[in-house]
């Protein structure tokens, strides 16, 4: 593991021996592999060893690399390595050797049972952060990266869960403020042209459709956003939507959902990945038509609005697929993705009445039976009637 406080973060990978000529033979002894930190082309000797064993030591360098931020070590051979050209001496003085600084804090690898998808998620910058390895029988981008969600046992909260959360939630509000993404569908657009602060009041159900220009996994699928009132208080509509036991009331194909791991639960105290609901649950549902069950398995984050997000007050629900480093498919399922959801909760402003909120989804889903050509169709019927099933509980 190489270790620096230089912030070039450039290292010189070479090979050293002492080289020692007698009468008849030539000895090799101490040999070793050493890092030079900083400029390659004026690399500082510095030797694993305070022993010198002759008079001449040689060097073979093996190349040059860097190591950014995100823990991501990139290497290039020495186009010489072959050519005994690239072997040059250097004098060893036992003294001049030095140890290679250990920094205070480097980026360590925590290995995970839960692995979260965050290439789109823009979260290059954090120091302490270690991609994941990716998960097996998985589809993915050769650009794709995974963050560890738990820890190796799959029961606790990780190290680099609570970065997962917040650029999750920052990625779902800049989606839902990004107008220029959406193309609203007819009725919405005929409503909005009349007039384009235009709110929808009573059974209306606004919606468009989109796509995400990351280029990341998924960005071909189309996503859909709809909005629409709600006959339940945000603090109502949040607990139901969050009750695992509850999915069965507006989701008439659903088999049912359970929580498998419970990373924080409080609205109001600190947790492990800040304040709010964060969990990982297993659903099962059966629409029409499709010959085995969907399964997914998935993050959902919750947490009352802030008033640097820009919504006012109410709650904000995130959610995204979940890989496993050791699947527990049976083939009795059909593996399908959250690749995001949203739902914005908020409160209806000068109303009068409390038990009413208005609600913002975004629905971008990946599943291996839902033709490409039908995905947009199927997303639109799919998201009114999720707002008219909701309704009826009401």
């Amino acid at each position: 593991k190489i270790k620096s406080r230089s912030r070039s973060r450039v290292f010189h990978l070479s090979i050293y021996w002492f080289h020692t000529k007698h009468r008849r033979y030539t000895s090799i002894t101490k040999m070793a592999m050493a890092v030079e930190l900083g400029d390659p082309t004026t690399p500082t000797t510095r030797v694993p060893s305070t022993e010198a064993c002759g008079r001449e030591m040689r060097r073979i360098s093996l190349g040059t690399g860097s190591y950014p931020l995100n823990g991501r070590i990139v290497f290039t051979p020495s186009p010489n390595l072959c050519s005994s050209s690239s072997i040059s001496r250097t004098s060893c003085n036992p003294r001049s050797v030095t140890p290679i600084p250990i920094p205070s804090k480097t980026p360590i690898f925590h290995r995970s049972n839960s692995l979260v998808r965050v290439t789109d998620l823009n979260i290059e910058d954090h120091d302490e952060l270690c991609f994941h390895p990716p998960p097996p029988n998985v589809i993915r981008e050769p650009s794709d990266k995974w963050i560890g969600l738990d820890t190796k046992d799959g029961v606790s909260c990780g190290p680099n869960a609570h970065i997962i959360v917040k650029s999750l939630s920052e990625a779902a509000l800049s989606a839902l403020n990004n107008d220029s993404m959406w193309t609203p569908d007819r009725k919405t657009e005929k409503a909005m042209k009349s007039n384009p602060d235009y709110k929808p009041s009573g059974d209306d159900v606004m919606v468009w459709t989109g796509k995400f220009t990351h280029g990341c996994y998924g960005h071909d699928l189309p996503a859909v956003k709809a909005r629409g009132l709600i006959g339940m208080s945000p603090r109502a509509l949040t607990e139901l939507l969050l009750d695992s036991d509850r999915t069965n009331e507006y989701n008439k194909m659903s088999l049912g959902r359970t929580d498998e791991l419970r990373l924080s639960d409080d609205f109001t105290t600190d947790g492990p990945v800040g304040k709010g609901v964060t969990k990982v649950c297993r659903s099962r549902s059966k629409p029409p038509l499709v010959r085995k069950p969907l399964e997914f398995v998935t993050l959902i984050h919750s947490r009352k609005l802030e008033e640097e997000d820009g919504h006012g007050k109410g709650y904000l629900i995130v959610s995204r697929a979940v890989d496993s480093f050791e699947p527990t498919n049976d083939g009795a399922t059909l593996v399908s993705e959250i690749l995001l959801n949203v739902n914005l909760i908020l409160e209806v402003a000068n109303n009068g009445n409390d038990d009413q909120c208005e609600m913002v989804n975004i629905n971008h889903i990946r599943s291996p039976m839902i033709p490409m050509m039908v995905a947009k169709k199927v997303g639109l019927t799919a998201a009114v009637n999720f707002f008219s099933d909701l309704r009826a509980l009401c």
